[in-house]
């Protein structure tokens, strides 16, 4: 069983959903879930649950509501949400509650820092990988659920630095430049980043760009909140200045190394359905070492192969390496991607060393015996078709999952057309019609845009017609579900 509130209200017991439907019984479930293993008094859940907008009877409704919220978790058991003298509290094993694991494995990561900082860069990035979205949607109307949605967040970004700050410990100067200079962009007033952004880019020798780095944030906080540089942040760049030894640099790694297992997105929003889809992808990839998942844009073959892939991080030596390939031009640029993503170092073309590029990498992936996820192939799809053969031929070990509109025809290949998310039958009761795929992405992304949206009678309908008439493609009704800002469904 797992509750999950880094993200859209998530409840999941045996490795299934469960549907919590109502608007106000996922924020009681919320609002309890912030307090687990304490007691919520009934006149603070009355006062967060309906503000000044007081039903008739508050004890009556709050009752009611509780009750609808344990039929709805029924399948957890019946002493989830259990009675108090004074409340109710919600029963569960603290690490049922992505919240506290999310906790747990930054403190653990934290107490990593100083001796063992590829441990702590792995702890914390899992404790990252936890978040879906801005926390406790359900609540961002409350006091509590303010409060603990920014407390959370503020972990969150601290987080992302104590990572940073452990890969840079442990000598990922290069690698980590991008990730970095991407932090600053989101979160561009924490001085913080702007010094690991500098000391990475010194210690990859590019002085020049890390003193451009510092009056780029002279300026940025001078503009934003009128404020010069922090006495460390004027501190390192004399130091810069000055190639103070003081500034150090271990030894310059490249990933992947042990700690560090892959490379996957965390995901922004949850991933909805694809049980089966899922299973027999597994499968298929035991049987094949390169698969491809083939479909028309927007069906979902990235999110599926990336969930697949997130699964079986544990099972290959050399970890599970993503390969965006989406942005890359023509075919020659295939080899410098899948080396980027290994971690294999390249001047121009060429390796580090001075040998050819794809040398490296097909040396890199015999070594380590890697998953590779080459996504969106089909405008580059006979290069890619070349590199799959090479990696097959020489590298034993290698799994190889690829997506693309179109197979890439290597000998041994096999092959998994996408299907769209299951759609509902036009008659089905508001039962079934919302524990199907399509619909229970609409609402997890309308509820996205605006909290506390749900179904019911005539919105499941609709939402079911929205879907049908999107032929249960995701990225379809991922885009019309976010018009539910200004649109009735």
């Amino acid at each position: 069983m797992q509750v999950a509130i880094l993200g859209p209200l998530e409840v999941t017991a045996r490795g299934g959903p469960v549907a919590v439907p109502g608007a106000r019984d996922r924020a009681l479930l919320a609002l309890l879930a912030v307090s687990a293993g304490q007691v919520v008094t009934a006149d603070r859940l009355v006062e967060e649950l309906w503000g000044p907008d007081l039903p008739r009877d508050p004890a009556n409704a709050l009752q009611a509501t509780v009750s609808r919220l344990r039929r709805a978790l029924a399948p957890l058991g019946s002493q989830v949400v259990v009675t108090r003298p004074r409340g109710y509290m919600l029963q569960v094993p603290a690490d049922s509650l992505d919240a506290r694991r999310f906790e747990r494995l930054v403190a653990e990561g934290r107490r990593r820092l100083g001796e063992r900082p590829l441990e702590a860069a792995q702890q914390l990035g899992e404790a990252l990988a936890l978040w879906r979205g801005p926390a406790l949607p359900e609540l961002a109307d409350t006091d509590t659920g303010r409060a603990e949605a920014a407390r959370l967040e503020e972990l969150r970004l601290a987080a992302e630095e104590d990572r940073v700050d452990a890969l840079l410990a442990a000598g990922y100067h290069a690698d980590v430049v991008g990730e970095i200079d991407a932090l600053v962009q989101a979160e561009p007033l924490r001085e913080r980043r702007w010094r690991q952004l500098m000391l990475a880019l010194y210690r990859s020798g590019r002085q020049v760009e890390a003193l451009r780095t510092y009056q780029k944030a002279r300026r940025v906080l001078g503009e934003e909140l009128g404020l010069e540089p922090s006495p460390e942040l004027r501190r390192l760049e004399s130091a810069i200045l000055a190639h103070d030894p003081s500034l150090g640099s271990p030894p310059v790694r490249s990933v992947p190394v042990d700690g560090v297992r892959h490379n996957l997105p965390a995901r922004a929003t949850t991933f909805v359905g694809r049980r089966r889809e899922r299973r027999d992808v597994g499968k298929l990839l035991d049987e094949h070492r390169l698969l491809t998942l083939i479909g028309p844009g927007g069906v979902g073959k990235t999110s599926l192969a990336i969930e697949v892939a997130a699964e079986r991080v544990d099972e290959h030596p050399g970890g599970v390496w993503l390969v965006e390939l989406g942005a890359v031009a023509e075919g020659s640029g295939v080899m410098s991607a899948v080396a980027a993503a290994l971690g294999v170092r390249e001047r121009g073309g060429i390796g580090a060393d001075g040998r050819p590029l794809g040398d490296l990498v097909v040396e890199r992936v015999a070594a380590t015996e890697p998953l590779l996820v080459l996504d969106s192939c089909e405008h580059v799809v006979e290069a890619c078709a070349a590199l799959a053969s090479r990696l097959l031929a020489t590298a034993p070990g290698v799994r190889i999952l690829a997506t693309s509109r179109e197979p890439l025809n290597v000998a041994g290949e096999g092959q998994y057309a996408v299907p769209p998310l299951a759609l509902p039958e036009n008659a089905a009761p508001v039962e079934e019609l919302a524990g199907s795929d399509a619909v229970r992405l609409f609402v997890e992304r309308a509820a996205a845009v605006r909290p506390g949206f749900s179904l019911d009678a005539a919105g499941a309908s609709a939402v079911a017609h929205v879907c049908r008439r999107l032929d249960g493609l995701p990225l379809a009704i991922e885009l019309a579900a976010a018009r539910i800002r200004a649109l009735s469904v």
